[in-house]
């Protein structure tokens, strides 16, 4: 019922209520497994989900945004956020925006066929390099 009642015919606003921050569920982060652990299973989740659900024609996707511009970057220190971007391969932070038109997008007629996937809105971050230098 919840997925009805937040999702529409899309189902995108229970998993959005789970929203990823960061990097997603398939990098590994350094003390922060409680948070890798809970991206992997809404993950996991999304997949179960758009297979339980396919058949009263609800589709269920998740958006899992990267490194977003928003207030929560507020008390990192400069060189901190310098790092952060030169870590991305875009060399930029993502928008709010950009997660919102991601968002409508599989909300959308053009996404009809996109069922059980992660959308992620990283500027491909998840595939750079070594990010955790130990």
């Amino acid at each position: 019922k919840i997925v009805l009642v937040t999702g529409g015919g899309s189902g995108i606003g229970y998993v959005i209520a789970k929203q990823y921050l960061e990097l997603g569920a398939t990098v590994g982060f350094p003390g922060m497994v409680h948070t890798g652990a809970a991206r992997a299973g809404v993950d996991n989740m999304t997949k179960t989900l758009a297979i339980e659900w396919t058949r009263y024609n609800i589709r269920i996707n998740a958006v899992a945004p990267g490194i977003i511009l928003s207030s929560g970057l507020d008390t990192y220190p400069p060189a901190i956020l310098k790092g952060i971007t030169d870590s991305i391969p875009n060399k930029r932070m993502g928008s709010m925006e950009e997660v919102g038109w991601s968002v409508l997008f599989l909300s959308s007629p053009m996404a009809t066929y996109i069922n059980g996937e992660t959308l992620y809105v990283d500027g491909g971050n998840r595939l750079w390099g070594d990010q955790w230098k130990m």
